[in-house]
C-alpha cells in the first residue's frame, strides 16, 4: 500500500472510535450523576433515621448511650429518601424520578449498642462489614441507574452514626 492509503485506514479507524468514545463518555456521565443523585437520596434518608433518638436517653450526653428508635427511624429513612429520589410511597419511581425501575431496600439495621462498642456487623445479604463505635443506622440500597444507552446495577452502602448528635 501506498502513504495516501494508509491515512485513509487510519482516518476511518479514528472516525468509527471517536464517536464510540464519545457515546461511551456521555453514558458514563449520565450513569455517573444518577448514582450520585441516588447517593445523596440514600444519605438524606439514613441521616434522618439517625435523629429518631430516645429523648430520654439523650439525658446522660454521652453518644454511647443514645437509642435509636428502629421503627422511627425506619419510617424517617423511607420518608425522606422517597422524597430526595421522587419516589411515591411503594418506591415506585415518579415521572421525575432520576430511577427509572423500583429501587430495594437490602438491608436496614439499627444498632444501639446492645453488644457494646466497636461492634462488628456483618450483613449477609450484600456480604458487607461494617464496624460501629456509636448508636448507628445501616442501609443497603440496590437500584438499576440507566445512563442514555445502558443500565447499570450499583449496592449503595451507608452508615450514620448518633455521635453527629454529640458535636458542639
Amino acid at each position: 500500500m501506498n502513504e495516501r492509503g494508509d491515512i485513509n485506514i487510519v482516518v476511518l479507524i479514528l472516525a468509527l472510535l471517536l464517536p464510540i468514545t464519545f457515546l461511551y463518555s456521555v453514558d458514563m456521565t449520565a450513569y455517573v450523576s444518577k448514582t450520585n443523585m441516588l447517593k445523596s437520596a440514600i444519605n438524606r434518608g439514613i441521616e434522618a433515621a439517625t435523629m429518631q433518638v430516645d429523648p430520654d436517653s439523650l439525658a446522660t450526653g454521652n453518644p454511647l448511650d443514645y437509642k435509636i428508635d428502629p421503627v422511627l427511624a425506619r419510617q424517617a429513612f423511607d420518608k425522606l429518601f422517597q422524597l430526595n429520589a421522587f419516589l411515591n410511597n411503594d418506591f415506585t419511581p415518579q415521572s421525575s424520578s432520576f430511577l427509572k425501575t423500583k429501587p430495594e431496600i437490602l438491608s436496614f439495621y439499627v444498632y444501639d449498642g446492645g453488644y457494646g462498642y466497636p461492634y462488628t456487623y456483618y450483613d449477609s445479604v450484600t456480604k458487607n462489614t461494617v464496624t460501629f463505635r456509636y448508636p448507628s443506622v445501616y442501609v443497603a440500597v440496590k437500584a438499576d441507574i440507566q445512563g442514555l444507552f445502558s443500565t447499570r446495577t450499583v449496592i449503595i452502602n451507608r452508615v450514620s452514626s448518633a455521635e453527629l448528635l454529640s458535636k458542639y
